[in-house]
């Protein structure tokens, strides 16, 4: 094995154990969290926890866990609902530490956000919007003095989100989100369709962009597997397939990724 393939494989291996080290940590807090709610007072109240993976073929993974809260009625409702998430993601680009000399450069940012948003919901529709704080700390390997995104950052967040059903089983839904001082951007688009058992199935189109990086993603999706778990409450599975751009290094790649979502009420 070639030193540079042998300096690869350990700068993975650091990476992903950050990763997992701190995604570890994460899901022991919203693991005990999880148990805590669903014993209180609060199981009263609409809560969905949900989290997922992914990864893709071209140097891209991400985790995440999250929480949304509808303090006045359910998340199916109009009014005010109350979101927290945790996120670690990495990603790879190219740049010129010295001159003439271009690197990949290994990122991995871990962030966490708090938003607070109202919703609105007719006849076969929802539209729902949310204002917040993100934090996130980034490390890059090889290290990227020149990198802005370099330490522990604050952001606002702002994110819209919608949902529109032509009939009984087909629709279409979308999202975006914009993150200031990281100057990320998500936009996604889905097709829906609903089978009569519950579970949903479509088309999912999205884009993720940012300081160094421009990400495009397509493919097929299913969610809406319920499961019933005891002294839990109802679980949601999901999962999506397909293939990922990255437009910034011209490098394409299969992709998939895996969510969960958890009913307290």
């Amino acid at each position: 094995m070639s030193r540079k393939c042998i300096f690869s494989a350990k700068m993975g291996s650091v990476t992903a154990g950050r990763m997992a080290q701190k995604s570890a940590i994460t899901g022991l807090v919203l693991f005990a969290s999880l148990f805590a709610l669903a014993q209180s007072p609060l199981r009263a109240a609409n809560l969905w926890l949900m989290g997922g993976i992914g990864a893709s073929g071209i140097d891209t993974y991400h985790m995440y866990n999250g929480i949304a809260y509808s303090p006045l009625g359910h998340l199916h409702e109009p009014g005010p609902i109350l979101r927290a998430w945790t996120k670690a993601y990495h990603f790879a680009y190219d740049t010129e530490l010295a001159p003439g000399f271009t690197h990949k450069i290994e990122a991995l940012g871990y962030g966490l956000e708090a938003e607070a948003g109202w919703q609105l919901v007719g006849e076969g529709w929802r539209a729902a919007a949310f204002a917040g704080v993100a934090w996130r700390d980034f490390t890059f390997t090889p290290h990227d003095a020149n990198n802005a995104l370099i330490g522990k950052n604050f952001g606002a967040s702002i994110a819209i989100e919608g949902d529109y059903f032509f009939d009984e089983t087909s629709g279409i839904s979308a999202n975006g989100r914009y993150v200031t001082g990281f100057n990320e951007v998500w936009l996604e688009a889905k097709s829906i369709y609903k089978f009569k058992a519950g579970e949903i199935a479509g088309l999912s189109v999205s884009s993720s962009l940012g300081e160094n990086f421009t990400i495009a993603r397509a493919g097929p999706y299913i969610a809406g597997y319920k499961m019933n778990l005891p002294m839990m409450g109802e679980t949601y599975l999901a999962g999506g397939a397909g293939i990922e751009w990255d437009l910034r290094r011209k490098k394409m790649g299969p992709y998939a990724s895996v969510h969960w979502g958890l009913s307290l009420n």
